[in-house]
């Protein structure tokens, strides 16, 4: 006795049966004809996705110069890119800022914490270097009463005027230093391409100096933000008052 095919068989054998792309769960590709449909039966659509608008291409018959529309669709789309670029520098900038003040508010606390002055030389080491990532370094103590083993001494007529010059002024934070400066306060300044520092003074005297050094020549440039430097001066100069 003859058995007939089963479903299976009988749909694979078959020719006119359907592919896998005609089933009905298939999904299919959308024409032309069928957006053009939706966006007529929908003529609200780019009220709703206005952002759309910007990157929809419209060319409007003008000869050989730009129509006006095209032009203001032009300028939109420029527009709204140099938005888009300056909002993520913002929002880059805002979380540098909200990771420098985390890692400043840390320092803080671990400065006050220390009892002695080679904890303090030694934990603000370790916050430039560790935490704050910062490539060179450079402690400068001018009064023996703060040397340490982290630190280094230096008499300040040993210094070049113009480092001078910014010892004995009222400024506390300078970015940008000049290259002889670079010399004098960096052991490795050959890899140090810009460089900024602080000045902590007691009283009027000053009796420290930080200075921190990058590679990139244009990361320290004149004029450029001195926020965490000023506020580091301060503290050190609090912090370090009760030692002279």
């Amino acid at each position: 006795m003859s058995h007939s095919p089963t479903n299976a068989q009988s749909t694979h054998n078959n020719p006119n049966s359907p592919t896998p792309a005609e089933l009905p769960n298939a999904p299919s590709p959308v024409s032309e004809k069928q957006v053009a449909l939706y966006l007529q039966q929908h003529p609200e659509f780019f009220e709703k996705h206005l952002d759309l608008l910007l990157q929809v291409r419209l060319p409007h018959p003008s000869g050989s110069a730009i129509s006006l529309i095209e032009k203001q669709v032009h300028t939109f789309r420029e527009r709204n890119s140099n938005i888009r670029e300056r909002l993520n520098i913002l929002l880059g900038n805002a979380r540098d800022n909200d990771r420098l003040f985390e890692l400043s508010q840390r320092l803080t606390l671990a400065l006050i914490e220390c009892s002695e002055l080679g904890d303090i030389f030694d934990a603000l080491n370790y916050s430039l270097n560790q935490e704050f990532k910062v490539p060179h370094a450079a402690i400068w103590v001018l009064d023996k009463k703060l040397n340490s083993a982290t630190t280094q001494f230096l008499h300040t007529t040993e210094f070049q005027p113009a480092l001078n010059k910014r010892l004995n002024g009222s400024k506390t934070a300078f970015s940008g230093i000049s290259q002889p400066e670079i010399n004098a306060l960096f052991r490795q300044s050959e890899d140090v391409g810009s460089a900024a520092l602080c000045v902590v003074h007691h009283g009027s005297r000053p009796i420290a100096l930080i200075a921190v050094g990058h590679p990139d020549k244009e990361r320290y440039l004149p004029n450029g933000g001195t926020l965490f430097l000023r506020h580091l001066s301060e503290l050190l100069s609090r912090i370090l008052a009760r030692y002279v």
